[in-house]
């Protein structure tokens, strides 16, 4: 993007200042203002690269005292400003080239100035400058030679008349661009003029003559895929039919120029179709073509539209007359009124004019419904509106007969039935018949083209499927006869290297379950065998002074008490040892018979008195089951580390409470002490057998750190599991639950 405008800036440059330095007619001169106004029929509004551009010209303008650059920079920045809609900067900009160029300029650059002066005016809404403006671009486009952009400025003013509704002003311009638009080879734009003719035409009621037009332009704008102008072409042929009285089949092509619409969305398109589908139901479905009123309303208040605004407060009001809300269609019709006199909209006033006629007489207020339909009728003569004209005479008709004026009943009758023969007249009637009749045999061979298109393309998709099919059948019968050793070969494979794989996996597993268990082998053994060679050397010191009988009767007491200690300590150290090697070697069978819990329990406090005088501490035991189903040396070697770990932990002269009972279908055992407890981080790995750490008790005994793995082996052969509550400084329970069953 940065490259392109950087390109464009160099080329717009080297123009202004090569094709510019004198503003004559030679030939040259015409080659680069062409290619200069090249530039005012682009979007400029975003283009930053302009401003730059036009910054290096006024520098340049300045240092070189050049007054031939200076309007063109002007007619560059106004149009910029334009795009920007910024029309009051811009219009200075144009004033000033018109000020202190004029007499300087060629009659093609005065066209464009004219022609920038006119759109601000217009966006402005000073309706009466616009089109002198306008008037002044198209007689120097015409001098010039500029035949397209004349084209589009008739067009314009054309268009100008016509919201206005001065028919015969439009049709004039409107058939001035046609005829220059029918040598141009813009065929969209002579569609979009062709349109315009047919409205106008459809507003006199030249029925024929309008739909001749919208057939003719709306099968332009599908060829160019002008979507949106297809769709606002085919919203006006279904105008026709609605006031033809084939309801049906205006419908039909309303919601058909929906489709078109979707396409290139355009909230003025989509309010002017719901608009027109509103009206086709009034005569139908009230509440539908309220509904499409009220989106019709929508849509044109989205696009900022005044005329699509006031139709559909026309569309809203003729909603509350048949609903006979009279109220609320005075409100709608008056605000009708106002906003088309705000905007000099001469049809919109007659007709709201007559609509409020219509109120009126429904009212009773024959004086005040006379003269809304008189003011309504001189507008409408006045615009040639002669469906208007009619519907207002008949009104009239109506209320001088009833009010027994009948002379004025008879001549508004008759008036009434003029405008009426004039609407419906029989060679008209046959030209539009015969049109309408082509435009549905167009629309015929187009289906049938459609539907031809479609056959065949079925037909093609068939027989390609069919080719496809046999091929993929030739290819898959191929592929199965060549593969299919293949397939044999890598399912063998694959279940071989499934095989392989599930071994390598086996043997990493226990790989690494032998490096673990190596590694608290090492750590138990060392710790074992600094735990045992400890008492030995004790034990030798002890009898070498024995041995030699210096030791006083008090010393000898107090030896053989310690060495009772140490061996007892010793002998437990081992029994641990044993029973955990006894375990991992040789896996001890599970055999489980019913215990009696009391006298079991103690025999094992009886075999640990030693060692609970030792430190002066109780068991208190509360059973309220006779018996347990487990295995009773494996129960008698977890049960004896229990209570070793309770008294080693425990404070001398505290208390060791052991509880027994029967909870659902489970044992419940539990060893509670009010010792030391235990930190959370040891607690975690308090029953890993891979995890090896030893504590002393609180006067200093040693242990192997094996106890408590070995109880949660052979708690696990029972089928139940162990786990421990603990609180540093508050002590800790070990809850033994076992199967009931």
């Amino acid at each position: 993007m940065l490259l392109r405008n950087s390109i464009l800036s160099i080329f717009l440059l080297l123009t202004l200042l090569i094709g510019y330095q004198q503003l004559d007619d030679s030939k040259t001169a015409q080659s680069d203002r062409n290619s200069f106004f090249y530039f005012l029929d682009k979007d400029l509004s975003d283009s930053s690269w302009l401003l730059n551009t036009l910054d290096s010209l006024k520098k340049y303008s300045t240092e070189q005292e050049s007054e031939n650059i200076s309007p063109l920079i002007k007619l560059l920045e106004g149009n910029y400003l334009l795009q920007k809609n910024e029309y009051e900067f811009a219009k200075t900009k144009f004033d000033s080239i018109l000020y202190y160029n004029q007499n300087a300029l060629s009659n093609k650059f005065l066209a464009e100035t004219y022609l920038g002066l006119a759109k601000c005016y217009r966006n402005l809404e000073i309706k009466d400058s616009a089109e002198l403006y306008y008037h002044k671009a198209a007689a120097m486009f015409e001098e010039s030679g500029a035949n397209t952009k004349l084209a589009e400025v008739l067009n314009t003013i054309g268009y100008i008349h016509w919201q206005i509704t001065h028919f015969d002003s439009a049709i004039f311009y409107f058939e001035r661009s046609l005829k220059i638009k029918e040598h141009l080879p813009d065929i969209d734009s002579y569609a979009t003029t062709l349109n315009n003719i047919g409205t106008v035409h459809y507003h006199w009621a030249s029925y024929d003559i309008a739909l001749d037009c919208y057939l003719k332009a709306f099968e332009i704008k599908k060829e160019v895929n002008n979507f949106s102008g297809a769709a606002l072409v085919l919203t006006n042929i279904g105008l026709v039919y609605k006031d033809t009285e084939q309801i049906d089949r205006a419908i039909e092509c309303f919601f058909e120029s929906i489709e078109y619409a979707e396409k290139d969305f355009d909230n003025d398109i989509f309010g002017y179709i719901h608009h027109n589908i509103g009206s086709a139901y009034l005569r139908t479905n009230i509440d539908s073509a309220e509904v499409y009123f009220e989106k019709a309303m929508q849509y044109y208040a989205e696009a900022n539209s005044i005329g699509g605004i006031i139709i559909s407060l026309k569309g809203l009001g003729e909603t509350q007359i048949a609903k006979e809300n009279y109220l609320a269609a005075k409100e709608f019709f008056s605000n009708m009124h106002q906003l088309a006199i705000d905007n000099n909209n001469t049809l919109r006033i007659a007709e709201a004019k007559h609509f409020l006629g219509i109120i009126a007489k429904k009212e009773f207020n024959i004086s005040l419904a006379k003269k809304y339909l008189q003011e309504s009728i001189l507008i409408a003569e006045e615009i040639k509106k002669y469906p208007l004209l009619r519907d207002n005479y008949k009104l009239l008709s109506e209320i001088y007969e009833r009010s027994q004026n009948i002379n004025d009943a008879l001549n508004s009758y008759k008036e009434y039935m003029r405008y009426h023969t004039l609407i419906a007249d029989s060679e008209m009637e046959k030209r539009l018949s015969r049109l309408k009749q082509n435009f549905e045999a167009q629309k015929y061979l187009a289906d049938l083209e459609i539907q031809k298109y479609e056959l065949q393309k079925q037909q093609f998709l068939i027989y390609a499927f069919i080719l496809l099919s046999t091929l993929l059948i030739a290819l898959s019968f191929f592929l199965t006869r060549t593969n299919k050793r293949k397939k044999i070969i890598n399912a063998e494979l694959s279940e071989k290297n499934r095989l392989i794989e599930g071994q390598r996996r086996e043997l990493e597993k226990i790989n690494n379950e032998l490096i673990a268990s190596n590694a608290a082998k090492d750590k138990l053994f060392s710790i074992i065998a600094h735990d045992l060679k400890n008492p030995f050397f004790n034990l030798m010191g002890y009898i070498s002074l024995l041995r030699e009988g210096s030791l006083t009767e008090e010393e000898l007491n107090e030896t053989l008490i310690y060495l009772d200690s140490s061996l007892r300590n010793t002998y437990s150290l081992l029994e641990n040892l044993l029973d955990f090697s006894l375990n991992r070697v040789r896996n001890i069978e599970y055999s489980p018979t019913i215990v009696e819990i009391k006298p079991f329990l103690n025999s094992v406090i009886e075999g640990m008195q030693n060692q609970l005088n030792q430190k002066t501490i109780t068991v208190k035991l509360n059973i309220s089951y006779d018996t347990v189903f487990a295995d009773i040396s494996m129960l008698q070697i977890v049960l004896r580390n229990l209570i070793t770990n309770a008294i080693k932990f425990s404070h001398p002269g505290g208390e060791i409470q052991i509880n027994f009972e029967k909870e659902d279908n489970k044992y419940l055992l539990s060893v509670i002490d009010y010792g030391v407890g235990i930190d959370e981080q040891t607690k975690v790995n308090l029953f890993n057998s891979e995890f090896v750490k030893t504590e002393r008790g609180t006067l200093g005994e040693k242990g192997t750190g094996i106890g408590l793995k070995l109880c949660k082996d052979f708690i696990d052969k029972h089928g139940g599991k162990i786990v421990v509550n603990s609180k540093l400084g508050a002590g800790s329970e070990f809850i033994i639950e076992l199967p009931a069953e």
